[in-house]
């Protein structure tokens, strides 16, 4: 692949960045075996000087070059030339916390919805946030949750209120400029929609000047505090509403918000649903939904005809003589195809309606599930295009709770769904603010139209 570290025409493998870290080969070696013993132990010390700041980015970078199978959607990035420029970056970040900063950012180049960075947790807490939860409709940053925060009650924000601008910024914009080189994303729409969540993070302890516009035109000005970090007990507020909902609307219609993973409880709630009998439609909500277990016995339960799920490739690896001492693999890569596996319809069978909520938010988990639905034209999907990111992933662990989640495997699906390319809904729909404002949901009210009706 053209833009990981190129192989040499010689005898045998070329050096890689290890290789020239710990023998000195090439202009940026150092040689020295006491570097080579400091890097073992970088994860346990107490502080991130220059040899521990070294031993992250050349982990996260080798780890990436050798695992990452996104290259080939990226030529653009050329990932090793970003080793040595990163290196040098990296060095001269002024405390931990941009480091971690200027880390996730490296990360993000990736353009990968399934390649993210995870700070330590042991982290100065030097920035801070306000405790809402804000959606994109359109160009449009909408208010969907709000927290009890006394602050947040001072300043008279309600849900469904539109953020017009923040530190004068206009708000659209703000996230472009200073949230989405931060968010990890396949598409470029993904990373806006996840961005948006960045927006009030600031220095904390300093307040964000926002004018806000109610839904009948009204505009207002609020300064907010930036003083809440995410595990704070504002945002536990929304953990404790992210539990899986089941509800039976209109008697025999049942909703499902799977929220932000498919847990094994959300998975015996599907196949009541299908053991059931009575049920007459089902609504799967998805747009929050990005990890967890892929319901495999529920998909056979209602699907049509058999269907290949999941076919992908990866990258083989094959071990070289020396492995790297930083429990960073050191193998040489070699693409595979995988089939996938091929699922067939199974008793009790669902031949309902089966309706799944969608939105850029939609990855991971959540679109290998909607990959055989689609597929066999089983599911309706209304909302908005999903993530595109429907990936396997492998965790590397970096000390004190940090961690790099990485894309190893690349869906091979029918019209590149899953791969940078989100599954579109067949209704295409996106919340308002009048809706958001008196507790309505525009998405869920389109999908009863459609279960009632079947149209």
């Amino acid at each position: 692949m053209t833009n990981r570290t190129e192989p040499q025409s010689t005898g045998r493998r070329p050096a890689t960045a290890l290789d020239r870290l710990f023998t000195g080969s090439g202009a940026r070696g150092v040689g020295s075996t006491a570097l080579r013993v400091v890097l073992l132990l970088a994860p346990t010390l107490l502080a991130l000087g220059p040899v521990e700041r070294a031993a992250i980015w050349t982990r996260v970078w080798s780890t990436a070059n050798e695992h990452f199978v996104g290259f080939e959607r990226i030529p653009y990035v050329n990932w090793g030339e970003q080793y040595a420029a990163g290196l040098a970056a990296l060095q001269v970040e002024r405390d931990d916390v941009e480091f971690w900063r200027d880390l996730r950012k490296r990360v993000a180049l990736l353009e990968n919805g399934g390649t993210y960075l995870r700070f330590p947790t042991t982290l100065p807490r030097t920035h801070d946030t306000v405790p809402v939860r804000l959606l994109l409709s359109g160009n449009k940053v909408l208010l969907r949750r709000l927290s009890s925060a006394p602050d947040l009650k001072a300043a008279g924000v309600h849900v469904g209120d539109e953020l017009i601008s923040i530190d004068g910024t206009p708000a659209f914009d703000y996230v472009r400029a200073a949230c989405v080189e931060q968010t990890s994303g396949s598409t470029y729409e993904s990373r806006l929609a996840t961005g948006v969540h960045r927006i009030f993070t600031g220095i904390a302890g300093t307040r964000a000047d926002c004018v806000w516009r109610r839904p009948d035109g009204t505009e207002y000005r609020a300064m907010l505090l930036r003083d809440t970090g995410p595990n704070s007990d504002w945002f536990s507020e929304f953990d404790k509403s992210a539990a899986d909902d089941y509800r039976r609307l209109d008697g025999r219609i049942i909703y499902l918000n799977l929220r932000g993973s498919i847990s094994r409880s959300a998975q015996e709630s599907m196949l009541e649903i299908v053991r059931d009998g009575s049920t007459r439609a089902l609504i799967l909500d998805l747009r929050e939904t990005q990890a967890g277990i892929v319901p495999t016995e529920f998909i056979r339960s209602v699907i049509e005809y058999p269907v290949q799920a999941w076919a992908s490739r990866y990258i083989r690896m094959a071990p070289r003589e020396s492995a790297g001492m930083l429990g960073v693999l050191d193998l040489q890569p070699a693409w595979t195809a995988r089939d996938g596996v091929l699922l067939t319809p199974s008793m009790p069978r669902f031949a309902g309606p089966l309706i799944c909520l969608v939105g850029r938010e939609t990855s991971g988990a959540a679109e290998r599930l909607l990959q055989p639905l689609v597929e066999t034209g089983r599911a309706v999907l209304i909302g908005d295009t999903t993530a595109g990111a429907g990936y396997e992933q492998t965790v590397l662990q970096l000390g004190d709770g940090a961690t790099l989640t990485l894309a190893i495997t690349q869906p091979l699906w029918s019209g590149g769904h899953g791969d940078g390319q989100g599954f579109a809904p067949n209704v295409w729909v996106q919340p308002r603010a009048s809706s958001l404002a008196s507790a309505k949901d525009d998405v869920l009210e389109r999908a009863l139209q459609f279960a009632r009706k079947g149209e």
